[in-house]
C-alpha cells in the first residue's frame, strides 16, 4: 500500500530505464506515478476502443445482409465517434509524455 512509506513507481522496474518517480497510486497492486498511471489507464482505454471498433465492423458486416439504412447509418456513427475517440486518446497519450519529459527536465 502506497502512503506510509516512499515506494518508487514501478514501471520499468526491471529495465535499465525504471522510472524513478514516487509512486502515489496503485493499479492491480503495482505503484505507479501519477504520469505512469495517467499513460498506463489511457493504453487500457485504447484497447477497449479499438475492441468496441472490432464489434461494430462485425455489427455492421451482419447488418448489411439486413439492407437497412438507418441501421448502416448508425452503425457508421458509431464507427466515426469510436474513431474520433481513439484519436483523442492518442492525443492524450502524446501529451502525458511531453509532460513525463518535461517533469524528468525537473529533477
Amino acid at each position: 500500500m502506497i502512503g506510509a512509506k516512499t515506494v518508487r513507481c514501478q514501471v520499468r522496474g526491471a529495465t535499465d530505464h525504471p522510472c524513478t518517480r514516487p509512486a502515489v497510486r496503485e493499479i492491480l497492486g503495482v505503484p505507479f506515478c501519477e504520469a505512469c498511471a495517467r499513460e498506463h489507464e489511457t493504453y487500457i482505454a485504447m484497447g477497449e476502443l479499438i475492441e468496441a471498433q472490432d464489434r461494430v465492423c462485425e455489427w455492421t458486416e451482419r447488418a448489411r445482409s439486413l439492407d437497412n439504412p438507418v441501421l448502416m447509418e448508425m452503425l457508421d456513427r458509431m464507427q466515426l465517434e469510436l474513431a474520433m475517440r481513439l484519436t483523442g486518446a492518442g492525443r492524450a497519450l502524446k501529451e502525458i509524455g511531453r509532460g513525463a519529459d518535461d517533469l524528468e527536465r525537473t529533477r
